[in-house]
């Protein structure tokens, strides 16, 4: 065989491709691996092919040749007999695993092989009682399995509870996960720089393309507002004329009615008591109006009615001559 790696598991060797590796023909997938379970080897495989898997090859471990990621190449000489499984070779995947005190400790899934040899170097088990959610599996020595029944094996308690987790599976999840990491930041990256590309594109294109539609834009609004302006002042002058056309009427209207009022006002003015006291004051008890020499007017004599004797007595007394004072006058 060779060069190989160190280790492989059960679970890598079935569903693998087996090809012939003088005439590259497939020989069919790997769906069984015989281990004698008395010395923990394995001693060979049986392939599948043909409609629903009915066509089968056996093929010893002593005739692979090479263990690949994708295939696995081994020599059959054609005058070579095929080869046969011997008795009492078993496959111990799935059996329950059951410690020497009684008690159930697991199930075996898998084994680690060393490839030239086909020998075992650790069964892995699904552990009931044991381990976390992150990883309930354990890797148990072959040195440590008492026997080997129909769907069960007999194992020490001492070495199942001193047993070491088995974290390839962990550790398959962590490079999983790496390498998403990675593809995706791979990814992220890539899209940026494509949308980097984009907008270092569109500021180029806004750097060619903007100054002219701005210029336009000036333009067009300049225009704008030049027709806005023509449009407006005919529509101000008119405005400007109807209000004052309006307001003309009510300018005069407003006019007469100050002169009625000041008519009004003067003739209420000349009625009223006052005024009419002042008048009385500057006439002579004989009727005669005063003028400012204080004489009375000599071309009208007022007569006072007979009737009175206040005024008849006064008559008299202006009539003899008498200069004696008036009270009344000179009150």
């Amino acid at each position: 065989m060779s060069i190989q790696p160190d280790f492989i598991k059960h679970s890598q060797l079935v569903g693998r491709l087996v090809l012939d590796r003088q005439t590259m023909a497939e020989v069919g997938k790997i769906n069984r691996v015989w281990l004698n379970t008395n010395n923990h080897r394995v001693l060979g495989i049986t392939c599948s092919s043909g409609l629903m898997g009915l066509k089968k090859a056996s093929i010893a471990w002593d005739q692979i040749y090479s263990i690949g990621k994708d295939t696995i190449l081994v020599g059959i000489k054609p005058d070579a007999s095929p080869w046969e499984k011997p008795e009492g070779i078993e496959s111990i995947i799935d059996y329950e695993l059951i410690t020497d005190t009684g008690n159930r400790a697991g199930k075996i899934d898998d084994y680690l092989l060393e490839p030239i040899s086909g020998v075992v170097v650790s069964y892995i088990y699904q552990a009931i009682d044991k381990g976390n959610f992150l990883n309930r599996r354990f890797l148990l020595n072959p040195e440590a399995i008492i026997s080997i029944g129909s769907r069960r094996v007999q194992a020490r308690a001492q070495a199942v509870d001193a047993s070491e987790p088995y974290t390839d599976g962990l550790n398959r999840l962590i490079l999983q996960a790496k390498e998403f990491i990675i593809e995706d930041g791979n990814r992220t990256i890539q899209h940026l720089d494509g949308v980097k590309n984009q907008l270092t594109q569109l500021v180029a294109q806004f750097r060619e393309e903007a100054p002219p539609r701005l210029e336009q834009v000036a333009t067009k609004v300049q225009e704008l507002a030049e027709q806005a302006k023509d449009k407006t002042q005919p529509l101000i002058s008119q405005a400007l004329d109807q209000a004052q056309s309006i307001a003309q009427p009510l300018i005069e209207q407003a006019k007469d009615a100050a002169q009625t009022l000041g008519e009004e006002a003067k003739k209420h003015f000349s009625k009223s008591p006052e005024v009419t006291q002042e008048a009385t004051q500057t006439i002579d008890i004989t009727g005669n109006p005063v003028l400012e020499s204080g004489e009375p007017d000599s071309a009208e004599t007022i007569t006072a009615p007979s009737g009175d004797s206040d005024q008849s007595q006064s008559s008299q007394s202006n009539e003899t001559g008498d200069d004696s004072p008036d009270p009344q006058r000179d009150s």
